[in-house]
């Protein structure tokens, strides 16, 4: 179930980027703080402890788009190749999530300023309501047949953990989040600017494989597959499967079709 132990069967070296839990002390952390403090420093550990000048990203989600920031601002180590799995660039149409948050009434420095580190809680229940049905009942629906089945409820434990092993956001970073990415779409206008220097994804080079779901309700394929079009890069891939934002990382898909194709593009470009 795991991509990571896929990778590393294929013989690839794997490095996870553990970002902690976001505590009191860390609510005015910004994305600056973590493509300059955190993927900066991850990326030239990486190099040196594999003794190379050079490597290869996978973001998924949210952390395709902090990627995309990092690799737009830093030439050195180089950056060869990188794989997005719904990872939202353009922001102008995010499915309900547009219609929430752009509604007029969600004030995302109202939000960040009460709470300053915003809950977990807050976001996961957000995140849930964009399906609650599927979320809220499917989940258990879905236990039982496991049960009814006679089968081991092992993956349904590992998805239910990971699904809701969520971490606190800081509010620095939750107001740029909302504001400037869901409300005015900075990202692909080249509105963003981290530590006095702008994101600009044209300059992105390295070779492209983006992946999305058909059915993903949370970052739409036409989100994800903006890379195709905002990046500089003269090698690029694009996938869309029938499945959802988790289908990409667990489950028959995933295992089948997935994992293993991250893994032959990359072998050819590694």
């Amino acid at each position: 179930m795991s991509l990571v132990e896929h990778l590393v069967n294929e013989g690839f070296d794997v490095y996870m980027l553990e970002w902690g839990d976001f505590e009191w002390e860390d609510r005015h952390l910004t994305f600056a703080d973590f493509v300059f403090d955190y993927i900066a420093h991850a990326v030239r550990k990486v190099c040196q402890f594999s003794n190379c000048d050079e490597l290869s990203i996978i973001g998924y989600c949210m952390g395709g788009t902090m990627a995309a920031m990092y690799t737009s601002l830093f030439k050195l180590p180089k950056v060869r190749n990188m794989v997005f799995l719904a990872s939202p660039l353009n922001f102008e149409n995010a499915g309900i999530s547009s219609k929430w948050i752009n509604s007029g009434a969600f004030d995302a420095d109202k939000i960040a300023d009460t709470f300053k580190l915003v809950p977990s809680s807050f976001v996961d229940y957000g995140v849930k309501m964009l399906n609650p049905v599927n979320n809220f009942w499917g989940t258990y629906t879905r236990l039982w047949k496991v049960i009814d089945e006679g089968l081991s409820i092992k993956s349904w434990k590992v998805l239910n953990k990971w699904v809701n092993d969520n971490v606190n956001f800081p509010g620095g970073a939750y107001r740029q989040w909302i504001r400037d990415m869901y409300q005015e779409n900075l990202l692909i206008k080249g509105g963003i600017f981290l530590r006095s220097q702008q994101v600009d994804l044209n300059n992105i080079d390295a070779a492209l494989l983006v992946l999305a779901g058909e059915k993903d309700h949370i970052v739409l394929p036409e989100q994800a597959r903006a890379a195709m079009d905002y990046m500089g890069s003269g090698d690029k891939t694009y996938y869309e499967f029938p499945i959802g934002h988790g289908g990409l990382v667990f489950g028959g898909i995933a295992r089948n079709k997935v994992f293993p194709i991250i893994s032959q593009w990359l072998s050819e470009r590694s």
